[in-house]
């Protein structure tokens, strides 16, 4: 008997610690299960990527947890601006309420140019740049100043924070490095910066340039960011997926869509693989919108949502396996509010060229220890772009060290204008018939300086050149000269009939003294000196040429108010 109670007795001493260590992993299990997290990935796609919207109210309204977020194109912005705090009746609204036609073609507004620069955009009907002593083409057809602009201005709240992690939800978004050809995930500095980065496709918006690395948009290497979610934590990853599929042949009818379709190539090298990553793929039907389409923005939006509906039973399905929860229950995210002003208690420029704090802190105009709201803001901002010396201008508002919640440091963010501008337009009049209007102007901003070139080629010639140079803070004043030559042809009657042609040359050389009063105004002191050649190119009778030298002086006060050069629809002008 002792030797079987021996027999027996070790053994249940040697299951002790197992049942033990069984009892605490059933324990810890239920919490891990309850701690997976939810990933959303939001793929590129232009207006297209706008459907993600109305997954996003789906999401929310059936009590899915969206825990980190990543995006690329399009699908970061709306991403970003999700993980910032927006909810998704709040990105319906921005979507639905934005400007579309002013933000994809970056119009300056005439009403922010100076008076002396009104005249000549007027007339201009193309402009391109001039670098190195030749007209280059452009790097896109949109600057995206506009879009910067938005994306700034939706983001306020969020400009102190650097680390996209530390964000409502942890986010990060994908670009594409131009030099490399590699993805560049970013998830830490100025959130617009990143958004606006994400989306640069390639020749309609222009790259920008982050840590050292000139980016486009992310949809080029990676348009479905799956990778990305899991590499934040997601445990679960649902992907909304709007990329275009590859077109068969009989839709390829024109060089265009052989281009994108060759695009294409590129984009579902990866997209397989990250498609391969989600857990739930909801495909929003889009086939049928164009990738400019965002003026049905509430179609695409109700497209996203029923492609969301009808995942619904997959999305319940994958979290019941991977973690068993109760029964979703709707959890209503609060509203994000930005702040409608705040205290600027310093301004900060940081020019990425040689220009000067002074002449930045004259255009620009906001003071130390002064309230702003966004719509001052954009407002100073387009007067600063407007002045076309700068290829960006953008802003950024940190909370003031030691300051209240209302205070901020504004640093001011600008390009210089690499070179000049060359311009091209045409005109029509009954007497001197079609003319070609040419144009080139170079600026140091920074010291104020700028000078132009400008041509009218047809029956009547007129070229000049001038140039001018800035002082002054309070009040600036300008110092101009210019030289101009024109050549006219005018015909003579005699009772009702030509009876010579004559020829005018006209040589001026005019020196000025002027100061700009906002952008809507102008004073100016002139001095002309004039000679004219006049003699008949065409006549019965021969004449001896004539020869006239004047001089002028003159005292000029102008505004100009208008909306629109041509067929203006408010505003007002004045010459005198």
């Amino acid at each position: 008997m002792d030797a079987s109670l021996r027999s027996e007795g070790p053994a249940p001493r040697s299951l002790l610690p197992a049942f033990v260590a069984l009892l605490v992993l059933s324990a810890a299990l239920p919490a891990r299960l309850s701690a997976q997290r939810v990933g959303l990935a939001l793929s590129g796609g232009a207006a297209r990527g706008l459907a993600h919207i109305g997954v996003l109210k789906v999401l929310a309204d059936a009590g899915v947890r969206v825990d980190v977020v990543a995006g690329t194109s399009m699908g970061s912005v709306i991403g970003g601006l999700y993980a910032v705090g927006y909810t998704p009746a709040q990105l319906d609204s921005i979507i639905t309420s934005v400007d579309w036609s002013r933000l994809l073609t970056d119009p300056v507004d005439r009403r922010d140019l100076p008076v002396d620069r009104k005249y000549t955009e007027d007339h201009y009907v193309l402009t391109l740049p001039i670098a190195r002593g030749s007209i280059k083409l452009p790097q896109s057809v949109v600057p995206g100043q506009r879009i910067f602009q938005l994306l700034t201005r939706l983001t306020w709240s969020v400009h102190g924070v650097r680390d996209f992690r530390q964000l409502s939800l942890p986010f990060t978004a994908v670009a594409t490095n131009l030099e490399t050809g590699t993805a560049k995930v970013l998830d830490h500095g100025f959130l617009p910066d990143a958004l606006r980065a994400s989306m640069a496709l390639p020749s309609v918006f222009s790259p920008v340039e982050i840590d050292d690395s000139v980016l486009i948009d992310g949809g080029v290497i990676r348009n479905l960011p799956a990778q990305d979610a899991r590499a934040l934590g997601a445990d679960v990853l649902i992907c909304s997926d709007v990329t275009d599929p590859l077109e068969p042949r009989d839709s390829l009818r024109s060089f265009a869509d052989v281009l994108l379709q060759s695009v294409s190539f590129r984009i579902w090298d990866s997209q397989k693989f990250e498609r391969a990553q989600c857990d739930v793929l909801i495909l929003p039907e889009v086939r049928g919108f164009s990738s400019a389409g965002f003026t049905r923005a509430r179609e695409l939006i109700a497209r996203g949502e029923a492609a969301a509906r009808a995942a619904l039973p997959r999305i319940d399905s994958v979290l019941a396996r991977l973690a068993p929860r109760s029964p979703r229950t709707r959890v209503e995210r609060p509203p994000l509010v930005e702040p409608e002003s705040v205290l600027v208690t310093h301004v900060r420029f940081d020019s990425m060229a040689g220009v000067t704090p002074e002449f930045l802190r004259r255009v620009f105009g906001v003071r130390d220890r002064t309230w702003v709201t966004p719509r001052v803001l954009d407002h100073r901002i387009d007067r600063l772009y407007a002045t076309g010396l700068f290829e960006s201008v953008r802003y950024r508002l940190d909370p003031a060290p030691e300051g209240g919640p209302d205070e901020r440091e504004l640093t001011l963010l600008v390009r210089e204008r690499a070179g000049g501008r060359f311009g091209l337009g045409l005109r029509y009049d009954s007497r001197y018939k079609a003319s070609l209007l040419l144009s080139g102007a170079f600026g140091v901003p920074g010291f104020g300086s700028n000078a132009q070139v400008d041509a009218r080629l047809g029956q009547q010639i007129r070229v000049g050149i001038g140039g001018s140079q800035t002082a002054g803070s309070s009040r600036p004043v300008a110092l101009g000269a210019r030289v101009d030559y024109v050549r006219s042809p005018f015909d003579l009657y005699a009772a009702g009939h030509q009876v010579a042609e004559a020829r005018v040359d006209l040589g001026a050389v005019t020196t000025s003294l002027s100061t700009n009063f906002g952008a809507g105004g102008l004073a100016a002191v002139r001095v002309k000196a004039e000679h004219a050649h006049w003699g008949e190119s065409v006549s019965a009778i021969d004449s001896a040429p004539i020869n006239r030298t004047f001089y002028t002086a003159a005292a000029v006060l102008e505004a100009d108010t208008y909306d629109r050069g041509l067929y203006p629809r408010r505003g007002f002008g004045f010459r005198g």
